[in-house]
Protein backbone atom coordinates (compact mmCIF):
# COMPACT_ATOMS: atom_id res chain seq x y z
CA UNK A 1 0.00 0.00 0.00
CA UNK A 2 1.11 3.75 -0.28
CA UNK A 3 1.89 5.77 2.31
CA UNK A 4 0.03 8.80 3.53
CA UNK A 5 3.67 10.40 3.17
CA UNK A 6 3.20 9.48 -0.68
CA UNK A 7 -0.01 11.42 -1.10
CA UNK A 8 -2.45 8.73 -0.70
CA UNK A 9 -6.14 10.33 -1.78
CA UNK A 10 -9.06 8.77 -0.49
CA UNK A 11 -9.81 7.46 -3.97
CA UNK A 12 -6.62 5.71 -4.12
CA UNK A 13 -7.34 4.11 -0.71
CA UNK A 14 -10.64 2.93 -1.78
CA UNK A 15 -8.74 1.36 -5.51
CA UNK A 16 -6.50 -0.09 -3.39
CA UNK A 17 -8.46 -1.92 -0.94
CA UNK A 18 -10.38 -3.38 -3.49
CA UNK A 19 -7.49 -4.72 -5.20
CA UNK A 20 -6.36 -6.62 -2.02
CA UNK A 21 -10.06 -7.65 -1.08
CA UNK A 22 -9.92 -9.65 -4.81
CA UNK A 23 -6.36 -10.92 -4.04
CA UNK A 24 -7.87 -12.65 -0.98
CA UNK A 25 -6.13 -10.68 1.88
CA UNK A 26 -8.17 -10.84 5.18
CA UNK A 27 -10.18 -7.86 6.35
CA UNK A 28 -7.82 -7.63 9.60
CA UNK A 29 -5.07 -7.62 7.28
CA UNK A 30 -6.11 -4.66 5.05
CA UNK A 31 -7.27 -2.71 8.18
CA UNK A 32 -3.85 -3.27 9.76
CA UNK A 33 -2.02 -2.43 7.08
CA UNK A 34 -3.79 1.16 5.98
CA UNK A 35 -3.09 1.31 10.00
CA UNK A 36 0.32 1.30 9.16
CA UNK A 37 0.27 3.22 6.13
CA UNK A 38 -0.87 6.36 7.99
CA UNK A 39 2.05 8.29 9.35
CA UNK A 40 2.70 7.88 13.20
CA UNK A 41 3.05 11.65 13.68
CA UNK A 42 -0.27 11.91 12.65
CA UNK A 43 -3.35 11.92 15.54
CA UNK A 44 -5.54 9.92 12.60
CA UNK A 45 -3.05 6.87 13.57
CA UNK A 46 -3.24 7.18 17.21
CA UNK A 47 -7.12 7.30 16.77
CA UNK A 48 -7.48 4.28 14.44
CA UNK A 49 -4.74 2.39 16.70
CA UNK A 50 -7.33 2.82 19.69
CA UNK A 51 -10.21 1.08 18.13
CA UNK A 52 -10.29 -2.55 19.17
CA UNK A 53 -11.79 -4.48 16.23
CA UNK A 54 -11.82 -2.33 14.03
CA UNK A 55 -13.74 -3.66 10.74
CA UNK A 56 -13.05 -2.76 7.14
CA UNK A 57 -16.65 -0.79 6.87
CA UNK A 58 -16.34 1.45 10.11
CA UNK A 59 -12.34 2.08 8.41
CA UNK A 60 -13.94 3.45 5.61
CA UNK A 61 -16.47 5.96 7.12
CA UNK A 62 -13.20 7.10 9.44
CA UNK A 63 -11.48 7.35 6.43
CA UNK A 64 -14.39 8.87 4.30
CA UNK A 65 -14.48 11.12 6.92
CA UNK A 66 -10.86 12.21 7.20
CA UNK A 67 -10.53 13.12 4.06
CA UNK A 68 -13.96 14.93 3.53
CA UNK A 69 -15.22 12.49 1.06
CA UNK A 70 -18.87 13.54 0.25
CA UNK A 71 -21.39 10.92 -0.71
CA UNK A 72 -23.35 10.99 -4.11
CA UNK A 73 -26.42 11.96 -2.70
CA UNK A 74 -24.54 14.86 -0.53
CA UNK A 75 -22.92 15.92 -3.84
CA UNK A 76 -26.29 15.86 -5.88
CA UNK A 77 -28.24 17.80 -2.89
CA UNK A 78 -25.22 20.53 -3.37
CA UNK A 79 -25.51 21.07 -6.88
CA UNK A 80 -29.32 20.92 -7.30
CA UNK A 81 -29.31 24.40 -5.21
CA UNK A 82 -26.80 25.80 -7.29
CA UNK A 83 -27.39 27.42 -10.07
CA UNK A 84 -25.51 29.97 -12.61
CA UNK A 85 -26.05 33.81 -12.95
CA UNK A 86 -26.00 35.14 -16.30
CA UNK A 87 -23.20 36.71 -16.41
CA UNK A 88 -20.89 33.65 -15.51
Amino acid sequence: MVSWRDGLSFVSLVRQIQSVIKAGYKESEIVEAVIRAVSPSLNLRSYLEMIQDLSLPRLGQIMKSHFKQKSATELYQELSVLHQEASE
